[in-house]
């Protein structure tokens, strides 16, 4: 499970900017890829304070 974690980390740097470079408008791809990386980066956060300690 903590590779499960650490793994996450890599794929969301790979796919948050290639789903996010799909838009036709600049501004709101890079809207996008600033929305989901902060979304990822809370979810992780979360992922560490609750799953990680219970490993």
């Amino acid at each position: 499970m903590q590779k499960v974690l650490l793994m996450s980390v890599l794929f969301a740097q790979v796919l948050i900017p290639i789903l996010a470079s799909r838009r036709q408008n600049l501004r709101a791809g890079l809207g996008r890829a600033l929305i989901g990386v902060l979304a990822f980066n809370v979810l992780y956060l979360a992922a560490l304070l609750i799953i990680y300690p219970r490993l």
